[in-house]
């Protein structure tokens, strides 16, 4: 199996679903079977002065629902994001790599919206800037995607994960999630591309490192609050017209709803946390987070934490709360 491997999150390609994009702390990006574990295809390593930038984050983007081609998105902790194209024949082909932040770049993530899909890529690095970049056009020189959008003053803190919330705003997809190691949730409208307006934030407990949308309810968030374990939020009003003008509402403890939410406005809440608060310890990372995405399982959440190397199933149901369904001491794959 590859090694080392970096903090990242992989990414699966393709129709057949067992194909794996892995962002490596040796700077290269590797795919791998993961159920055999055999390598498919690795990138070069960039060339420079000194030891190679680990490769952070890897996102991945494929031309159709039957394609096993694919567009990787990568960050790099030297502030460098790259996007790569991979093949079935094995080939990863570097197309663009650029300086994004001055920082670690955590995070890169393609846009799923359909008018923005395969060719804007939003980051988020630790310098708390929170961009979007556009493949159609370059930027002076050609060397990279033209830069929409730079937000630098918003966040506390370096940005760690960046969601659209596809379904939202009466299918016009224009919200966006982003968080921060700040402890906030942010929710922004992003209908002027040139000036995303933040529309409401919610305090996590924690630094937010993941976030992820329910496959099958869009008003449902499951987040990796690091040291305040793992958390299920749900954004109000999202079908409604945004209001764009204005200041944004915020919410902060568990159970606080924001103020906007009675004025019509986007919301979130907390709905609860998992595993309970007087379940945590000091050996409590929480980093991976991740729903089943099989038509009778939606409800089922994968979380993993860093210290204890616990691997968590549980479900969430909007009546009862969470439900263990089991927990592994070890981190084989299951597949």
């Amino acid at each position: 199996s590859p090694s080392p491997s970096s903090p990242s999150s992989p990414s699966f390609i393709g129709s057949r679903g067992t194909m794996v994009a892995l962002a490596l702390a040796d700077g290269t990006v590797r795919i791998v079977d993961a159920c055999s574990g055999d390598e498919a295809a690795r990138s070069s390593v960039a060339q420079g002065s000194g030891a190679p930038a680990m490769a952070l984050y890897v996102d991945t983007i494929v031309s159709s629902a039957s394609s096993d081609s694919a567009s990787l998105a990568v960050s790099y902790s030297d502030g460098s994001m790259c996007v790569h194209e991979a093949t079935p024949a094995g080939r990863i082909a570097e197309t663009h790599r650029w300086k994004a932040h001055s920082l670690e770049a955590w995070v890169a993530t393609w846009s799923q919206s359909p008018s923005r899909r395969g060719n804007v890529i939003y980051s988020g690095g630790d310098d708390a800037s929170f961009q979007a970049w556009d493949l159609r056009e370059a930027s002076t020189g050609g060397a990279a995607p033209a830069r929409l959008f730079l937000d630098r003053t918003s966040h506390g803190a370096g940005v760690t994960c960046i969601t659209e919330l596809l379904g939202a705003a009466g299918g016009t997809d224009t919200l966006i999630a982003t968080g921060s190691y700040d402890n906030m949730m942010r929710i922004w409208d992003w209908r002027n591309t040139s000036k995303p307006v933040l529309q409401t934030s919610l305090g996590m407990g924690g630094g937010v490192w993941r976030l992820k949308q329910h496959p099958g309810d869009s008003s449902v968030l499951l987040a990796a609050t690091m040291y305040d374990g793992f958390k299920i939020v749900r954004v109000v009003n999202m079908g409604v017209d945004v209001d764009v003008p204005g200041e944004a509402g915020e919410a902060g403890k568990a159970g606080e709803r924001d103020p906007q939410q009675s004025r019509g406005r986007v919301g979130v809440e907390h709905v609860l946390q998992y595993p309970a608060e007087d379940e945590l310890t000091d050996k409590t990372l929480a980093y991976g987070a991740s729903w089943c995405r099989a038509q009778d399982a939606m409800g089922l959440a994968a979380t993993c934490s860093f210290y204890d190397n616990r691997v968590s199933l549980w479900s969430y149901c909007s009546d009862t709360g969470p439900s263990d369904k089991a927990d592994k001491a070890d981190k084989a794959p299951i597949c």
